[in-house]
């Protein structure tokens, strides 16, 4: 084994039979190293570079010194990334084909999750190489390759030439390349498990008030109708994809704005406006953080999350509704004295700021009366009518259980309230079982009386205090 491996060696050049030397001369000491659980390479040899000569010289004395490594691994692979997106760029501008689809593949999960980042998050060697990056691959699809189906990794981590001849990943790729559908069904890469908090390089301070950088890149108080303010975001967002796309003319988009766009400007919008009036409200829910100081506990009582775009919404009972679209099971959380909210809900519903001059109340006027100014601003006023009078949406807004407490535990002795005992008089009993609802708290439970079973919510039992042998374990 020893012997194959030094002419393997000799074959790649690495090194030449010396057959008759002069002297001075020296030996470059060396020796095997065995590890018989390897599937690749069973043996290799070590040479050991530090070993002193008579003249008190080692190797390693007289090589020439490298650059020093900074924080380099995850770096280095971010720089590959950077150099296969380069020349993809210039493959592309030498051939003379157009491709509706390109994906690019990493084996790093850290490098995924700095292309997902924003790269203001991120210092400024990672920030330059992201956007750059970006620049060069547009919005084409970033995929996951681990390291069981990566051919490079066959060769750095060392692989002899004979087995290299035989080796099927190296010459034809991962076996799922040759499905037709492979982005489809590789595109979700959330198993990877990114979490932005534990990557290497981010900046140190991060600001939770993001005021003076939303309002750098929107002026609300620039505009008083919703459809201006949508369409003008619109168009920012649709040169941004186009100056990303410029170099792909084909993709890039012109004409009327599509609905697709409209909506995206909208969800922009909302963010940006949520993001000026609970920044902190945003971090914790994106850190998964308790909702404890002062600025965020202001909506405790609205059982706030995250949607799939990075949207506050509001939750509560409606989720369980079936009839309820989600619009109206979760609406949005926005504030009242920020620019953004005088444009929603009034002029989603009556079509004009709520401090603009009132109109001749027209709900019981004729409809052959009237022109078709007045027939809209009717249908107008009886919208709003309708909304103003329903509260369903108040509901949403939680009176008690704004936080999660502990659970009474099995097996724990209660004095169980009876509005019709006389005082002094309430049951005694023991829980048996606790029934939490969707949101993972409990409420109800079920005790064991002496005269039977009987379930009631957590408002209507008191736990005993706990007795002496329990505290001292604690």
């Amino acid at each position: 084994m020893y012997n194959k491996f030094m002419k393997e060696y000799e074959v790649l050049g690495h090194m030449t039979r010396v057959e008759k030397y002069d002297t001075p001369n020296f030996f470059l000491p060396h020796h095997g190293v065995y590890k018989e659980s390897s599937t690749t390479t069973k043996l290799r040899v070590v040479f050991d570079g530090s070993a002193k000569t008579t003249s008190q010289k080692s190797l390693n004395d007289n090589q020439l010194p490298g650059p020093a490594l900074q924080n380099d691994i995850p770096r280095l692979e971010l720089c590959g990334a950077l150099l296969g997106a380069r020349l993809y760029k210039k493959i592309i501008n030498s051939l003379k084909l157009s491709f509706t689809n390109t994906c690019f593949w990493t084996d790093s999960t850290i490098v995924m999750g700095w292309i997902r980042m924003s790269p203001h998050l991120l210092i400024t060697f990672v920030q330059n190489r992201v956007t750059e990056l970006n620049e060069l691959t547009g919005y084409s699809v970033w995929l996951h390759v681990n390291s069981k189906n990566n051919p490079a990794d066959l060769l750095s981590r060392g692989l002899n030439l004979d087995s290299l001849i035989h080796c099927q990943l190296w010459w034809t790729g991962p076996s799922y390349l040759h499905d037709h559908n492979f982005v489809n069904k590789n595109i979700n890469c959330d198993h990877i498990n990114l979490n932005n908090n534990n990557l290497p390089d981010l900046r140190k301070t991060i600001q939770k008030n993001t005021t003076t950088l939303i309002d750098c890149l929107f002026d609300f108080e620039r505009y008083s109708s919703l459809l201006k303010i949508k369409r003008v975001c619109a168009y920012v967002l649709r040169f941004v994809y186009n100056m990303r796309m410029k170099r792909e003319r084909s993709q890039c988009k012109t004409g009327l704005l599509s609905v697709d766009e409209l909506n995206e400007s909208q969800r922009l919008l909302v963010k940006l406006a949520q993001m000026h009036s609970f920044s902190d409200v945003h971090y914790c829910l994106q850190n998964k953080l308790p909702l404890k100081n002062k600025n965020t506990k202001r909506v405790l009582g609205l059982n706030v999350f995250l949607d799939e775009h990075n949207i506050i919404r509001v939750g509560g009972r409606l989720g369980n509704s079936s009839s309820f679209q989600y619009e109206k099971k979760h609406p949005i959380l926005l504030c009242d004295p920020h620019d953004f909210s005088p444009l929603t809900p009034a002029h989603f519903l009556i079509g004009r700021s709520l401090a603009a001059p009132a109109c001749e109340d027209l709900t019981a006027a004729t409809d052959s009366q009237l022109t078709r100014y007045h027939r809209i601003e009717q249908l107008r006023q009886h919208f709003w009518n309708r909304w103003s009078k329903e509260y369903v949406v108040e509901l949403q807004t939680r009176t008690k259980w704004k936080t999660n407490q502990s659970d009474i535990a099995l097996d724990t002795l209660v004095l169980i309230k009876d509005d019709n005992l006389p005082p002094l008089k309430w049951k005694l009993g023991r829980v048996i079982k606790v029934f939490p609802g969707n949101d993972g708290v409990s409420r109800v439970a079920d005790v064991r009386t002496a005269t039977g079973i009987l379930r009631r919510s957590f408002a209507k039992i008191c736990p005993l205090p706990l007795q002496p042998e329990d505290t001292e374990g604690e």
